[in-house]
């Protein structure tokens, strides 16, 4: 299917041509970000009080302790939120520049992983923000003390949320890793 939505171009390259063409590909996929990151930038405060207000009931009020603080959250969370919402269109350009140096059968076999890895680490992400994050915010603010209360601090919330979803989601990869060592039969 891939093939045909995607026609390939089988001419040969140069190493300075397949350089120039990986180049434009990586710029047109930082353009994508690019153009997409004022708007996500615009809704990046929404987010983090839907955020906290989703996952963080417990937590009253955070805050910020250096003046730009809020403003590079903000730019981090509109920055993350561009790139995956540009992540397809920078996949394709990733794959048009790969495909043409695949035989049919490799062609076949590699679409199938990036869409499997793809869900997988959106499962992987998303089990992290919608199941993980509320109960370790939960646990972290449950080991207050009457003489040690937690003044939590939106920099590393927020940051949480990002690390938690990036580790699981790169941790949901491992089904995918397993079978590859077990067809290049690293493992049995």
């Amino acid at each position: 299917i891939v093939g045909w939505l995607l026609p390939m171009d089988d001419t040969r390259l140069s190493v300075l041509d397949h350089l120039e063409e990986m180049r434009m590909r990586m710029l047109k996929g930082m353009a994508c970000v690019l153009v997409l990151f004022p708007i996500f930038y615009y809704f990046s405060q929404p987010t983090i009080e839907w955020l906290l207000d989703s996952f963080c009931p417990q937590v009253d009020q955070l805050h910020f302790m250096e003046p730009m603080e809020l403003f590079f959250t903000r730019m981090k969370v509109g920055a993350v939120m561009a790139i995956a919402a540009a992540y397809p269109y920078i996949a394709l350009h990733i794959w048009r520049f790969v495909a043409p140096g695949l035989y049919k059968n490799e062609k076949h076999y590699v679409s199938r992983f990036v869409f499997v890895s793809t869900l997988l680490f959106m499962v992987g992400a998303g089990s992290a923000l919608f199941l993980v994050y509320p109960l370790v915010l939960r646990f972290a603010v449950g080991m207050a003390t009457e003489k040690i209360t937690p003044m939590l601090q939106l920099r590393y919330v927020v940051n949480l949320a990002a690390m938690l979803m990036l580790g699981f989601g790169v941790m949901f990869q491992l089904p995918i890793i397993v079978y590859l060592l077990a067809v290049t039969e690293l493992v049995s």
